[in-house]
């Protein structure tokens, strides 16, 4: 079982997908009932804080330290590098099915905008100190951790910059969620 829990995400059965940030960068497989079912992936040299699945069922994890974001298929294929970004940090997939990855480190504080084939569709946002988490809702929105400035910045489905959403309470926001009541977690 993992030692070092990083992201975590569920696939279409319920099973719970762990990253852990150890070296080599591995990715381990929960049955619904909690019970260890082993590894699923490794990948990378650690730093893989951060799994998420697209809608036909493939595996994405960041690989920090390899500036790229690796995908899986379904069975745990390595179908290799989807996209290169410096220093990937969290990820999501808007409802259209394109990807976003945020970048963190210093220079590279921004959202990267991806197509869902990989192809680079340029920068989401700029401005934002430690981008971290990534959510949408369901009109489409992204929200967005800017962790320096203890904020979430709010960014409309064009990707225009609605200005910070929230930072009452907040101090270093790493990721959101929304949950089913419609609430944005912190």
């Amino acid at each position: 079982p993992p030692k070092r829990f990083g992201g975590m995400a569920l696939d279409a059965n319920g099973n719970l997908y762990v990253a852990q940030g150890s070296s080599p960068g591995i990715v381990s497989r929960f049955s619904p009932m909690g019970t260890y079912l082993g590894t699923f992936a490794t990948f990378g040299q650690g730093g893989n804080d951060d799994v998420v699945f697209d809608a036909a069922g493939n595996l994405y994890v960041n690989g920090y330290t390899e500036n790229s974001v690796h995908r899986f298929s379904s069975t745990g294929s390595d179908l290799g590098a989807f996209v290169s970004v410096p220093n990937p940090d969290y990820m999501a997939f808007g409802k259209n099915g394109d990807f976003y990855v945020s970048s963190d480190t210093a220079g590279n504080n921004y959202v990267r905008h991806f197509s869902s084939t990989g192809q680079d569709l340029g920068t989401l946002t700029s401005g934002l100190s430690r981008p971290g988490g990534l959510a949408f809702d369901t009109a489409g929105n992204l929200y967005v951790t800017s962790r320096l400035n203890n904020s979430i910045h709010l960014f409309c489905s064009t990707g225009d910059d609605l200005g910070v959403f929230a930072s009452s309470g907040l101090n270093d926001p790493l990721d959101l969620a929304f949950g089913p009541d419609g609430n944005l977690y912190v």
